[in-house]
């Protein structure tokens, strides 16, 4: 039997939106940021399940998996200033959701951390698997990451902050083991090394090390202008790293310049160059 031009047109439409991989953000403003345009980047071709318009560093990802040709149907689940203990106790409906194939989990910047700098390292154990153990329940072959933030400039460089007698390498160190000790115990897909794509950034010279005393000729600030938040270029790095992580393709395929997601974040070509191959 031959399918008029309507039917095959529609089945092929219904063929791609079920092969799409159904990806969940979890987190705080560390996956929908808080300055423009990041906050909403993109927001309208993703999903915010709590209504807020947030694009952020799933929208920037959304954009790059697009450009690739990749059919990825993105949704964000963020609530500022929040610990994953929120979200069991308060999202667990959306985070319990049968559809989900990709859950992406981002604990508050500082709870991995050890208790000797505020941090509660127990509650982000007890907190992921508790939420790992959720989504496996309704989905046994969803694939869980870990987004592994980054160190914080407020509180390194200030005197009287929890790192200041350390350094952002310390700090990222200890995040960094944090979040593995947490992927190990819940036997996780991968640990996405977000935060230690920031501090290769600055090792090799491609972001300013201490933004307190001036940004280097040639650097970017890869922190927002409250040196907490990730920039319009952290949050691209973030964005990338999730991209090459996620989808097994290398980050430096990626085009830059006029369309793309760099250039909508008024990246220029060539840092956004510089940036993709950190990853």
């Amino acid at each position: 039997m031959r399918l008029s031009t309507s039917t095959a047109v529609s089945l092929l439409a219904a063929a791609t939106l079920a092969s799409a991989q159904n990806i969940l953000f979890v987190g705080n403003s560390f996956t929908h940021g808080n300055i423009s345009p990041t906050v909403t980047y993109n927001a309208g071709n993703i999903t915010d399940a709590n209504g807020n318009g947030y694009g952020g560093i799933p929208g920037i990802f959304k954009q790059l998996t697009d450009s690739a040709g990749l059919n990825y149907a993105v949704t964000i689940e963020a609530v500022s200033g929040q610990t994953l203990q929120y979200h069991l106790e308060n999202k667990a409906s959306i985070i319990g959701q049968t559809k989900w194939d990709i859950v992406v989990f981002q604990e508050y910047s500082t709870l991995p951390v050890p208790a000797s700098r505020t941090g509660n390292p127990s509650l982000f154990q007890s907190a992921s698997k508790s939420l790992i153990s959720l989504v496996r329940s309704k989905k046994s072959a969803v694939k869980v990451y870990l987004y592994e933030t980054w160190a914080r400039a407020d509180l390194v460089y200030p005197d009287g902050t929890p790192y200041h007698n350390a350094s952002v390498t310390v700090f990222t160190t200890d995040l960094r083991t944090s979040y593995a000790n947490v992927g190990a115990q819940n036997s996780v897909t991968e640990v996405v090394p977000v935060g230690d794509n920031f501090l290769k950034a600055i090792n090799n010279g491609v972001a300013d090390l201490n933004p307190y005393d001036g940004i280097d000729a040639g650097k970017v600030n890869i922190w927002a202008s409250d040196s907490y938040h990730p920039s319009i270029y952290g949050a691209y790095l973030s964005a990338a790293t999730f991209f090459q992580h996620v989808t097994g393709k290398a980050a430096t395929s990626l085009s830059v310049g006029s369309g793309t997601a760099a250039a909508g974040l008024g990246i220029s070509s060539a840092d956004a160059t510089r940036l993709l191959a950190l990853v």
